[in-house]
């Protein structure tokens, strides 16, 4: 075993398509054609890497970026990712530059971050309290004026700006996303959005048929890699005749559904293990003959779990035993639970994205290694009498 070796794929794999895309849009940009690209898909599945190689390409072309991203803490903070973009600019080109491009918005942005106080040392210590206008006065000229600082930006070079999970962005920087990208159709500015398809809630909704309405927007789905894309990712990892079998990668895809995070996971658990070694200038793998949960996916799992209801958590186990797909009749049997109150845990499952409905009489486990990390949480003995209740049934 080689613990310290990388299990990061080092390539992109099996995007061409969306790199297309990418190209396509900041092709658009660089020729005053702006436009925003939205990379949606599950947790897990390259969107962050997606955008990275667009940044990466964007840099080439000569465009300078501001990154933002979203996080789940920061719904309660109206415009947390202008934050991080306007502190990049100050980092990465220099404060009074910084100060130059957001002067006309500084008193509405010391009102929404004190911290940015020091950067315009003009402003009088009376403005940034939100005395002088209304709440919508102060939210128009900031929309105003960071579109113009937008603009003025691109008129020296091209402008990337990238907003990584949106799906855990407050409402106002989406209403701030679309009304920059209304305005940046004869500009050299191109917007990046992040975010996961199963998770948005109503607002990121409304925008995204906003953007389909204004047809301001082009939108990547990212998918699963295939077992042939699978393979690939062993041979970047592990170098070309790394030993691995047909099966292997096989059962590999089949546990990960091509996930590339979870391909990444699940190889890294297994290196920890010994159950990947390296010997005699070659890797070689142990069948798959028992699965080995990472413990990143237990721990999404876990905290998916903790939001549930006592009984949902229960159906959940024991569907989890049942096996990865599950029929309604069956829990039924085993839980008792009349049809109105299993379908509101079942109902639970599903919104904590656990659990897909495949017909109005089938369920299953959004992943494999959902399944198994809520199988491991039982006790041996607990599997064994579940077991015996779903043969019974």
């Amino acid at each position: 075993m080689i613990p310290e070796h990388s299990v990061v794929c080092p390539v992109l794999v099996g995007r061409a398509a969306p790199l297309s895309t990418v190209d396509h849009t900041l092709d658009r940009a660089a020729a005053s054609h702006g436009g925003a690209l939205l990379i949606s898909g599950e947790a897990g599945i390259g969107k962050s890497r997606l955008a990275r190689a667009m940044v990466e390409r964007a840099s080439a072309r000569g465009f300078v970026t501001l990154r933002g991203a979203c996080f789940e803490a920061d719904r309660a903070q109206p415009y947390a990712p202008l934050l991080d973009m306007i502190q990049e600019v100050t980092t990465t080109a220099s404060p009074a530059l910084a100060a130059h491009y957001f002067a006309p918005a500084a008193g509405e942005l010391v009102a929404l971050f004190p911290e940015l106080r020091p950067l315009f040392s003009d402003l009088p210590e009376s403005v940034g309290q939100r005395a002088e206008h209304t709440p919508e006065e102060d939210r128009r000229r900031l929309f105003h004026c960071l579109t113009e600082a937008a603009h003025d930006i691109a008129r020296v070079q091209p402008l990337l700006l990238v907003i990584e999970d949106v799906h855990w962005s407050d409402d106002a920087t989406l209403d701030l996303v679309f009304h920059l990208v209304r305005r940046i159709g004869s500009q050299r500015v191109a917007v990046l959005l992040t975010f996961r398809s199963d998770e948005h809630g109503p607002h990121l909704a409304r925008l995204l048929a906003d953007f389909d309405r204004a047809r301001t927007a082009s939108e990547v789905g990212l998918r699963p890699l295939g077992a042939t894309d699978v393979a690939e990712v062993l041979e970047a990892i592990f170098g070309t005749g790394a030993g691995f079998t047909p099966d292997f990668v096989r059962e590999l895809h089949a546990l990960t559904e091509g996930n590339p995070f979870f391909v990444e996971e699940m190889l890294k658990a297994l290196l920890l293990d010994g159950d990947i070694a390296h010997a005699n200038g070659t890797w070689r793998a142990r069948p798959l003959d028992r699965i080995r949960v990472p413990r990143t996916a237990t721990e999404a799992v876990g905290r998916r779990l903790a939001g549930l209801t006592d009984g949902a958590r229960d159906v959940a186990s024991v569907a989890a035993v049942a096996g990865r797909r599950f029929d309604f009749g069956l829990l039924q049997a085993l839980t008792t639970h009349d049809e109105a109150t299993l379908l509101g845990f079942v109902k639970e499952l599903v919104g904590a994205q656990l659990v897909v409905e495949e017909s109005a009489d089938r369920f299953a486990f959004r992943h494999a290694l959902t399944r198994e990390a809520i199988r491991a949480r039982l006790l041996a003995r607990e599997r064994v009498a579940l077991h015996r209740a779903i043969a019974a049934a």
